[in-house]
């Protein structure tokens, strides 16, 4: 018998399944992931699902974001669940010059166009109430990258072993 599919996640569960489906995805995808940490496609895909109340373990979160490392938006699970605890995740700063402001506009100008063009998809539509729920799905994800990427920079200003 399969998992219960009739299940309704509150915003913050459903924002951890997309970012495990993203996870997985970045990883490989499902049936990658599953012979990787030993498990079924179908309990991937379940952990990933919004209809259900199975969660990925943390143990197999791990090495989701393992297998991941270097995807955009990496590590995904990690980024959702600081997020839901109003927390943000620091990439590393990089390592010639963790300052240089032209790498900050770069990664600002990429990640405000990403986002921009979420938003402009959905701008024709009635409101965000009637917007498709991938497409929203889509602009939360395009926003959070966007915070993380100013708390990152905002937490690389603040540094005060800056010259």
């Amino acid at each position: 018998m399969g998992a219960d599919r009739t299940v309704r996640l509150s915003p913050a569960d459903l924002a951890l399944k997309l970012a495990c489906e993203e996870a997985v995805r970045a990883a490989g995808g499902q049936e990658f992931v599953a012979r990787e940490a030993g498990y079924a496609q179908s309990r991937i895909s379940d952990w990933c699902s919004p209809n259900t109340a199975a969660f990925m373990p943390l143990h197999v979160a791990r090495q989701v974001e393992a297998l991941g490392a270097g995807a955009p938006g990496h590590p995904h699970i990690t980024r959702a669940l600081a997020r839901a605890q109003g927390a943000g995740v620091s990439d590393p700063a990089p390592a010639a010059d963790p300052l240089h402001l032209c790498q900050w506009l770069a990664r600002i100008g990429g990640e405000s166009g990403d986002l921009l063009r979420a938003l402009a998809d959905g701008a024709a539509g009635p409101g965000i109430a009637a917007m498709p729920l991938e497409l929203r799905r889509r602009i939360a994800r395009e926003l959070g990258e966007m915070t993380d990427l100013l708390g990152e920079l905002g937490h690389a200003l603040q540094r005060e072993d800056s010259p």
